[in-house]
Parts: C-alpha cells; sequence; structure tokens
C-alpha cells in the first residue's frame, strides 16, 4: 500500500497508543493493528531519525519540559516536504468491522483516530 512518509509516522504513534492503552478491541482487530505496526517499524526507524533531526534543527526545546519543543516555521515547512513523499508498505487496510464493538457502543479507538489512520481503515 502506497502511504506518504507522515501517514506511516502518525498511523504508527496511534497504533502504539493503542496498543500500549491496551484498549478493548475485537480479537481480529487487535491482531491486525499489532501485525500493521510490525510491519511498519522498519519503515518508521528512517522517518523518526530524520524527524529528530530536524526538531534539532528547526525547534526550540522547552524549558522544563523534556521532549517538548516549540515548532518553528521553518520546521513545519521542512517536515511539509519531507514527509509528502510516498513508499510502498506491505500492509492491508484493516475493515473497520474488524476494530468496531457494535452498535451503540463507544469505541476504543477515537473518531480522530480513525480519521488519522485513514485509508488504513476501510469502511462502508
Amino acid at each position: 500500500m502506497k502511504l506518504t512518509l507522515n501517514q506511516v509516522f502518525t498511523a504508527h504513534q496511534v497504533i502504539s497508543l493503542i496498543i500500549s492503552e491496551k484498549r478493548v478491541l475485537p480479537l481480529k482487530g487487535s491482531y491486525r493493528l499489532a501485525r500493521m505496526l510490525k510491519k511498519m517499524q522498519p519503515e518508521l526507524e528512517p522517518i523518526a531519525a530524520k524527524y529528530d533531526a530536524m526538531l534539532a534543527e528547526h525547534a526550540t526545546p522547552i524549558e522544563g519540559q523534556a521532549g517538548q519543543y516549540t515548532l518553528t516555521p521553518a520546521f513545519a515547512a521542512a517536515w511539509a516536504d519531507f514527509s509528502k513523499d510516498e513508499i510502498d508498505v506491505d500492509v492491508e487496510p484493516i475493515p473497520l468491522e474488524q476494530l468496531d464493538l457494535g452498535d451503540n457502543v463507544a469505541g476504543a479507538i477515537s473518531l480522530g483516530e480513525l480519521i488519522t489512520l485513514g485509508d488504513l481503515v476501510k469502511g462502508d
């Protein structure tokens, strides 16, 4: 599946969060997310390294807040230019039904997370 570098970066963050928080999902959906995360990992490493290098060059650390940065317009421009490139990732979209807990049941995946996952989730 063709994904932008930004899609890989943000999807990996969302899937990692869902898994680390041990959110309740149908077994098949949990399995598919875990496999997707594993397949994205090799692609993520160089993207994350570039992101960190861009932070070091174009962002200002926030005093007293480890790992927090004030992003500059230069960072935004550099990241936008870099992260628009597409790569092939060996993943298939997950059917929404495999992540859904059923009618009238609040999902373990938020609407914002579904939007971030985008084409990695397929539905009606």
